[in-house]
């Protein structure tokens, strides 16, 4: 946390959202810092890469590409993302609230608690209008939440023959699930209506279902599949496994 606050925090801020978003960022790396002529993103990338906070997966034209190097780096990223959200937009996200949530998710293959916080943070921020929400702005806010907890191991887009599932919650030792997750997002503008939201139902359901038919997928034991449908200020959630 203190990392993030060196230099300008809202340039370090867009650079966390892209590593989020994006999965990667571009810099040029320097080889030492010197801070009385000012601290850029090329110089906060090039720090929390020798800190080992990113890793260096090429090199390019225009400079150095950076990843997030692991799972528990992740996990990290993601809860100082949670704190960012609130300290930009005045809000509390309880942490409590989130653990429970997840606990019945775990349990009883119960979302409506955490459909219920993520709707809550979306109606907040889009108020604010301070975090420019489109479909991927979403789902971090969402994997935000879900990092809250340690009962499952969270997969992002991550490919399987071909198709990315938006998200995998997989049980994770030492932990005990009663459930494991697949969950579909998909956002419709407010300019939309109703059809554009029965479009992207459709689309959504289509997809969960082709992602059910896979090997990989048909092999998770007691799996639930959820599509969830958001225009920012109304959230529906359909199961579909």
């Amino acid at each position: 946390m203190k990392l993030f606050t060196i230099g300008n925090r809202d340039d370090n801020f867009a650079v966390l959202d892209e590593l989020l978003n994006a999965g990667e960022v571009q810099a040029s790396q320097r080889r030492k810092f010197e801070f009385d002529k000012g601290f850029d993103r090329n110089d906060f990338i090039s720090l929390i890469a020798y800190m080992g906070f990113t890793t260096l997966v090429r090199e390019s034209l225009a400079g150095e590409v950076f990843a997030i190097p692991n799972h528990v780096m992740r996990e990290l990223y993601f809860q100082y993302f949670k704190v960012e959200i609130e300290r930009r937009n005045q809000i509390t996200i309880s942490d409590r609230t989130l653990l429970l949530a997840v606990e019945k998710l775990a349990l009883y293959s119960d979302i409506q608690p955490l459909v219920a916080e993520l709707e809550r943070v979306l109606q907040l921020l889009s108020n604010r209008d301070s975090l420019y929400l489109d479909e991927e702005h979403i789902k971090t806010i969402l994997l935000a939440l879900l990092y809250q907890s340690p009962a499952y191991f969270i997969l992002s887009e991550r490919e399987m023959d071909k198709k990315y599932p938006d998200i995998l919650l997989l049980e994770r030792s030492p932990y005990k699930v009663n459930f494991q997750h697949l969950i579909e997002l998909k956002y419709c503008k407010k300019g939309d209506g109703d059809k554009g939201w029965e479009a992207k139902k459709q689309q959504g359901t289509q997809q969960v279902q082709e992602y059910l038919q896979l090997p990989s997928i048909t092999a998770l034991k007691n799996l639930s599949a959820w599509l969830i449908i958001t225009d920012t200020q109304r959230v529906e959630v359909l199961r579909l496994a």
